[in-house]
């Protein structure tokens, strides 16, 4: 595989490929990977349940693999990212939003 890749000048997509291929067994597997991010690491209870209460989303057939990511620029809560979902429950954020929802004009015709 390697040398028809070097010879079709396409190395340079190898982790992609990789990627790909980890994706796929897991996906023959029945486990879907799941990718937490958080400012410290979960404590084992906390992961635990989080993994239960995404395995109940996912639903029976399937295995949840818990991949944990330490990202301190989300200030606090928690990221969570599987099968194309992403559950954004950051302090960042919300941070974010509420700037938004401040910085909105207020509509006193509607009150």
């Amino acid at each position: 595989m390697l040398v028809i890749l070097a010879e079709n000048g396409r190395l340079r997509h190898i982790e992609s490929i990789a990627k790909r291929f980890v994706e796929l067994t897991m996906a023959h597997k029945g486990e879907v990977k799941a990718i937490v991010t958080s400012v410290i690491p979960l404590p084992p209870q906390e992961e635990k349940e989080l993994k239960e209460t995404l395995q109940e989303i996912i639903g029976q057939g399937k295995q949840v693999k818990l991949e944990q990511k330490i990202d301190p620029s989300i200030l606090g809560g928690l990221v969570v990212e599987f099968e194309q979902k992403v559950f954004d429950m950051s302090i960042k954020t919300r941070a974010r939003q509420m700037e938004r929802f401040l910085r909105e004009p207020i509509n006193f015709g509607s009150l």
